[in-house]
């Protein structure tokens, strides 16, 4: 028994996954330059004698 492929089936998994991680590695950079935004906030604060 032979098993039928869908056309475009492959190249729409291909896609979907490249759209996948492209959005967890933007995810990843959000996440970093808050983490940067927040340290560079917290060392402004220690420079300028706060608590």
């Amino acid at each position: 028994m032979t098993t039928e492929r869908i056309p475009g089936t492959d190249r729409d998994l291909a896609g979907l996954g490249a759209v996948v991680v492209a959005g967890l590695v933007l995810l990843g950079l959000v996440v970093g330059a808050a983490v940067l935004v927040a340290q560079v906030v917290d060392l402004a604060g220690w420079v300028a004698g706060g608590s």
